[in-house]
């Protein structure tokens, strides 16, 4: 019985003890009043149970240890099989091959289909647990980190699972189509933006991580408004205008409010600035330097 012995003798030897009141009392059933009679029957069950629950929670230990003690042999044995692959690893070519089913290889396997993109390591190198070995990566399955200011955070439908087109400067009139996996709950102290993560797919492989691309986000709701080409913004310390032909090689300056950005076109308002008034696209600069020259003067 080993260490439980003790504890199953005890409890049985209760139980025999209330057993053998029990037949005593059916003798002595003239003598002995019903309340005592009634007491040793209870007593008899207390003990009969107490001997089975005894029994069931030695038996649970006992196969708890049987399991720890298989542990405790498994990690021997792995020790031991260490020791003999760093025996053969010290005695080096010229002591016994390694077995292909030696312990000391580690067989890696890939979560998800993909490719190694970086390599940490190089052959016979030591590593300790917890090094990075290799980087894997899905190519045909992009992640863009996208930021959006927060003033634009408004007018902008960040709802998750909403489809965004997506543009790379290097690749002219292609797009992408990809939708918003993520958005962030804080804005950085630093950069003012907001992060948005976008889901996109690759299986022409075309993009690359790393690329700067362009991710054109759906607005709110879809208004008529007043834009005028980037090109035709000009900035002067905190100030933007644009510049009005109001005749013939003849301009004028017409300051305005920023409230919408994309890559091509600009959403503004201005008192002296409406829809369909000419402003010039070409040449911005020039007319910049021109204003800046005659109101030094």
């Amino acid at each position: 019985m080993g260490q439980f012995g003790e504890r199953l003798l005890k409890a049985h030897s209760a139980w025999t003890l209330a057993k053998s009141n029990v037949a005593n009392a059916a003798e002595l059933s003239n003598v002995l009043s019903g309340r005592e009679l009634r007491e040793r029957q209870a007593a008899l069950q207390q003990a009969a149970a107490a001997f089975y629950g005894e029994a069931e929670q030695i038996l649970f230990e006992a196969g708890q240890q049987r399991k720890a003690d298989l542990a405790a042999v498994a990690d021997a044995e792995r020790k031991l099989a260490i020791a003999k692959d760093k025996i053969i690893a010290l005695l080096g070519p010229t002591g016994l091959d390694e077995p292909e089913s030696s312990s000391s290889r580690l067989v890696l396997t890939a979560p998800f289909a993909g490719r190694v993109e970086e390599i940490h390591l190089v052959p016979a190198e030591r590593i300790d647990r917890g090094e990075v070995l290799l980087t894997l990566a899905d190519p045909d399955q992009l992640w863009i980190a996208a930021e959006v200011a927060e003033q634009r955070l408004p007018k902008l439908n960040l709802e998750v699972g909403k489809e965004v087109t997506v543009r790379q400067p290097s690749q002219p009139g292609q797009s992408w189509s990809g939708k918003i996996r993520f958005v962030g709950a804080s804005v950085d102290a630093q950069t003012r933006t907001v992060p948005v993560v976008i889901d996109l797919e690759n299986t022409e492989r075309k993009l690359r991580p790393g690329m700067f691309v362009w991710a054109d986000l759906p607005f709110v709701d879809s208004k008529d408004a007043l834009a005028v080409p980037n090109s035709a913004l000009a900035r002067h310390e905190l100030e933007t205008f644009v510049f009005v032909e109001v005749g013939p090689r003849k301009y004028r300056r017409v300051d305005v409010e920023v409230l919408t950005e994309t890559p091509e076109w600009t959403e503004v308002t201005g008192s002296g600035l409406t829809a369909g008034v000419k402003v010039v696209e070409g040449g911005v600069f020039y007319l910049k330097s021109e204003l800046l020259l005659e109101s030094d003067e």
